[in-house]
Order: structure tokens, then sequence, then C-alpha cells
């Protein structure tokens, strides 16, 4: 989901070496995620086999190169991707500029001070927080403002009427709108080409679908442990999310969720589901998902 729902999304935990599978050993010390980092770590440069065969993937490597991570430029990110025909790349176009504007567009096109932004956040222990957030997410945006006045207002309502339209939309999140007009076949073919395009952040545009696509059905409280998993699991995939990177940054900024890693935060939308289940799902689906032995059939119950 983009700026309009928290939108979350995802670190390579585990990779998987052309014809080798590799299992993760724990030493008695280690934490599960920690053993999992250093797999990834001594393989790091391998390529994986297409995870979704036969359907090659346009990710060959086992390196997801995350567009919105820290050394990311968020103006060329977003560049890269708003013309382009794959709605994956739009999308994280979209979520570029969502993380700038129109939230930093400030009176007749200028920069708003982050200072003068955060002066209406709630005081707090985390008020500080916030404010550091704030700042550094305002220089990560500086890039957009080398455009100004009209021009840049001009192109701010373009990317509204965007949004608004559904053009910036990952799969995951068009296979949502077809779920709730009731477009049950057209959401299935957009989650299955959300899972075989292999991006991270398609995985976790797909929270919650879980959820939505059992709706009519028996009410089972795995869903939503799964759907929780969804939305984290692209922390083990390739998305930037310790405590610096970008989502940690607008979660601590945008909603006060200043402390830990992106999971971390992310967790305390979860507070009515056993944590410890939704970490367990998300490391087998991290495996799943790198061996190639995922099942929509399976996880969706359908």
């Amino acid at each position: 989901m983009t700026r309009a729902g928290v939108w979350l999304a995802l670190i390579v935990v585990l990779v998987v070496a052309v014809g080798v599978t590799w299992r993760v050993s724990l030493a008695p010390s280690e934490e599960p995620w920690t053993a999992l980092r250093h797999e990834a770590s001594a393989v790091k440069e391998r390529v994986l086999a297409p995870i979704f065969a036969p359907t090659p993937s346009a990710q060959d490597s086992a390196i997801y190169r995350d567009p919105l991570s820290v050394g990311a430029d968020l103006k060329q990110a977003y560049e890269a991707g708003a013309e382009s025909s794959d709605p994956t790349k739009r999308a994280i176009a979209g979520r570029a500029w969502s993380l700038c504007l129109p939230g930093f567009l400030g009176p007749k096109g200028s920069p708003a001070s982050p200072d003068a932004l955060a002066a209406s956040f709630p005081k707090g222990p985390m008020a500080s927080a916030r404010l550091e957030s704030m700042r550094a997410l305002a220089t990560r945006c500086a890039g957009f403002f080398a455009t100004r006045g009209p021009e840049l207002m001009a192109l701010t309502s373009k990317n509204t009427e965007r949004f608004r339209s559904g053009y910036f939309s990952s799969r995951a999140e068009q296979a949502r709108t077809a779920l709730l007009a009731g477009n049950r076949s057209e959401a299935e073919n957009l989650i299955r080409e959300a899972l075989r395009s292999r991006d991270p952040y398609e995985l976790k545009d797909l929270a919650g679908l879980v959820t939505l696509w059992n709706r009519e059905g028996e009410a089972d409280p795995r869903d939503a442990v799964r759907d929780a998993a969804l939305a984290m699991v692209g922390c083990d995939l390739g998305i930037d999310c310790d405590q610096n990177s970008l989502l940690a940054l607008d979660l601590c900024a945008m909603h006060g969720a200043c402390e830990g890693d992106v999971a971390a935060r992310l967790m305390l939308d979860y507070n009515d589901i056993d944590h410890e289940a939704i970490s367990a799902e998300r490391r087998k689906l991290a495996l799943e998902m790198l061996s190639g032995d995922f099942s929509m059939q399976s996880y969706f119950r359908n």
C-alpha cells in the first residue's frame, strides 16, 4: 500500500544457489534471523535459478537491490519507473514520490520545513525522534525540489490523479481492488503475477489479501497470521528494513513508530496476534519463497 495506508514493506535472509539447497542450522545462542542473515552473507554473490519456474523472472540475481534503500536517489527512483509499462516499476515510482510529495510541498511549490510540519505532532516521548526522522526524510526528498514553482505544482496535481486512478498501483494492489469488486478470477491472476515478479514490495502489498480472499468462507485465525507475515517477509527478501532505512524513517515520522527495525515497528499493528506465530510464519514463508516451494493454493486456502 502506498502512503495512503502505511505501506509496509521489506533484506535478503537466505539464498538458494543454482542446484544447491541450504538448511539453516542455529547455534543454541543464535537468534533465528541472525543465523539466516549469516547464511545470506556467506553466499551473497551467488545466483538463483528462477524461483517461479517455468516462468522466468527479470530478477536473476539472488540479491535484490532495493530501489528505495538508504543510499538511493528518490527522485531518480521515481523517474526510472513513472512512465513504465510495468505496474511493479510504476508502483516503486509511486512509493518514491509519496515519501516526499505532497507531504513536503510548501506554498507555491517550495519545500516545506520539516520543523514546521513536525510542530503539529503530539508532544510525548517520541516527539524528538519524529522530528529527526522528518528532517532525514526531507534531506532524502531534496532532489524533487530541483524543480519548483508552477511546474512542480502541476506535476503534483498530475500524480494525485494518477494515484486516484490506480496508475501507481502494484499488481497486488490491483488484485485487492478486483477482489473488493467481486472479480475473483482477475484477482487470482494478479496475485499470481505479483508472486511471479519476485518483487519484495509486491509481496508486502499482498498483506491483507489472505483474509479478504477467504472472507466469505469459514474463518481461520491462520489467515491473519499469514497476512502479517506477508507484510514483513520483504525484509527477508531484500527490502532495506534496518532502523535507519527509509521505511523506518517514514514509520517514525508519520506514525510515531520509532523503535527497532521495520519489522518490529510493523508488529505494533498486530498486537492482537501472537507475535511468535507471526515470526514463525514469516520465516517459513521466506524459506518457501527462496526454495520455490511456495504454493498460492495452500497459502490462500483456495
